[in-house]
This record gives structure tokens, sequence and C-alpha cells, in this order.
């Protein structure tokens, strides 16, 4: 998958972009990932990793322990005694909700004092970790693992908005107010404006962090639409769900999300989803996003209406309309 445009967002070419980009993370200071998060990001790219393993890391971290006992211990999960040590809150869990909860504990906690104060942080976090829960869910569909690396790219889907907004101020916020339900529309008019686009800072983070190969492709084209058909390859499957993830229009607090045209193909085509398939996904997405809530109450709100994201889920698949059902059949015919 590698072509020009990821060339150019490598860091190595001293173009007057990449130097662009370079100064807007050395100026906002962007925190460096803790140890143990860049060996949970290496055990989650062993699909044969157990959850003894993963619980050697994150027993490091106190607050991260926490809160992950916290979680085992609500009654979304049923336990009838109390989970008091962090090996059986990973069996209560199991390894994809205790991989994507500590991932995502580790990069909000460590950009929640980003940001400017005309921009709803908050709002914000709650909209990344929705879009990384709905890549959980779409790389299940489609066989891809391990299914952490989808709930990254939707995580850190808008990261490079963040990053922007707290190095160029107000008249970033301003973009991203009027621009953020359009995704295609907000990249354009941030490479105009302000010579690059939060894609291309989403990369160039992710590469100083050492983010896995596969991950870094997935983020340097994902502002790009991918191609619509199923594929069998991890690479493409992945950029396909950073692409719908990054581009869908999922927040609570719009009365309507309505799906583009090639978002409705990219759902049947690639993911291979009916109507009712895809409702699925964002209904599974919305009972991850409220097991993974108080992991994030720091950043996140304290609470959660899952009715009102269950019914803006809804509202959201019938914007798919009666005309995808012939194009849903005949994919499904020819698969």
């Amino acid at each position: 998958m590698k072509n020009k445009g990821e060339k150019r967002m490598d860091g190595h070419t001293g173009s007057p972009e990449n130097k662009i980009v370079e100064t807007i993370l050395d100026s906002v200071r962007i925190p460096s990932l803790p140890e143990a998060a860049l060996n949970l990001l290496m055990v989650c790219r062993d699909t044969r990793s157990s959850a003894n393993e993963i619980v050697r890391i994150i027993e490091l971290d106190s607050a991260l322990c926490g809160r992950l006992l916290q979680i085992s211990n609500s009654s979304y999960f049923g336990q009838q005694g109390q989970v008091t040590t962090l090996t059986r809150a990973a069996v209560v869990l199991g390894n994809q909700h205790l991989r994507a909860a500590a991932l995502g504990f580790y990069l909000a906690s460590g950009l929640d004092r980003l940001g400017h104060k005309g921009f709803d942080l908050q709002e914000f976090w709650r909209d990344s970790i929705l879009r990384g829960c709905m890549g959980r869910q779409l790389a299940r569909t489609m066989d891809l693992h391990p299914a952490e690396q989808a709930f990254l790219l939707g995580m850190l889907s808008d990261i490079g908005s963040l990053i922007m907004v707290t190095h160029f101020g107000g008249p970033y916020a301003d973009v991203y107010r009027q621009e953020r339900e359009d995704f295609a529309r907000r990249i354009e008019v941030e490479r105009r404006t302000f010579g690059t686009d939060h894609g291309r800072i989403a990369h160039a983070l992710a590469r100083r962090w050492g983010f896995p190969e596969i991950l870094l492709s997935a983020m340097a084209h994902r502002c790009g639409e991918p191609p619509l058909a199923r594929t069998n390859f991890p690479a493409t499957g992945l950029w396909q769900v950073a692409y719908f993830c990054a581009a869908v229009p999922f927040a609570v607090d719009r009365q309507t999300a309505k799906l583009t045209s090639s978002l409705r193909r990219l759902a049947v085509t690639a993911f291979g989803l009916s109507f009712e398939g895809l409702s699925d996904v964002f209904t599974l997405a919305v009972e991850q996003f409220n097991i993974l809530r108080n992991v994030f109450s720091n950043v996140s709100p304290a609470e959660c209406d899952a009715a009102a994201l269950a019914a803006e889920a809804g509202r959201m698949m019938e914007s798919l309309g009666p005309e995808v059902a012939g194009a849903v059949g005949a994919a499904q015919t020819t698969r």
C-alpha cells in the first residue's frame, strides 16, 4: 500500500509540509506513551498473547488496575461475587475488552490536557471512544485480527484535530466546529488554511510513538477513499475500517446522521453488511462504549444515555434507504 502520498508523510523527505507537521508536534509537547503502553502494543500484535501476559503489563499501573476492576464489577457483566483481582477481571472482561480498554486508557490519559477553550474535549473523547468501538466491531465482521488494531485506528481517527487545535487555537477550533460533519471538506479546508491536515498529523504522531507498520499504513491512507471490494489483505481491510470510522458522522448531540453514498457502498461491498448487519455493528459499538465509559471517566462524560446513542444509530441506519437492499442482495450472492 505504499505510494507517493505515504512517502510524503514519513517524515524523511524534508518537504515543506513535513516541516509544518514536525513544527506542530514539537510545539504542543506531545506526551510520550508510557513503557507499559508500548509493551501492550507489542503484545496486541501477537494474536497468541494470553490474558496472563496482558495482566503482567497492566498490573504495573495501579490507576488502570483500579479502573478495570471497577468495570468488571459493573452490573453489565452480572458477577454474583465481587471481582477483587486483576486476573479475575481479565477473565470477566475477556482479552478483547481488556486490551481495548487498557490501550484506550493510556491514549486518553496521555492527551487529555491538550485542547483549547473553544474546543469541547469531553465531546471529542466521547466520539473517539465510540469510533474505536465501531472499528473493533467492523474488524470482527471482517475477521481482522487482532481487533484491537481497528480499535486504535478508530480511537485515533481524529487525534490530529486535537493536536491542531492545541497548536493553532481559535482559528482551528472554528474550522473544526464548522466542518466536522463533512470529513472530506474539513481535510480540504485544513490543508488550504494551515498547510496540512489532521490525518497527516495523526500519522506523524503514531510514527513517533513507534506504532506497528500496518497501523501506520492505514493511518497514512485513511483520508483517501479505500477500495470498495472485500479484501483478504489485513492492511487494506484496516484502511477500509479506518476510513469508515473517520468519515461516518457519529455523535449523540446531532439530530441526524446521514451516511454518504460512498459509506453506504463501503458497508455493503467491503464489509458485507446488510441494513440489519450494520445496525448491529452500531448497537454493539454503543454497548462497548458503555463498558468502557468508566475507564475514561476523567475525560468523558460521567454518564452516557445509551438510549440516545441507540436512537441515533437507528436514525443513521434509516438513512441507508430501501435502495441499498438490492445492492446488499447482489453482494451476498457474489460472495
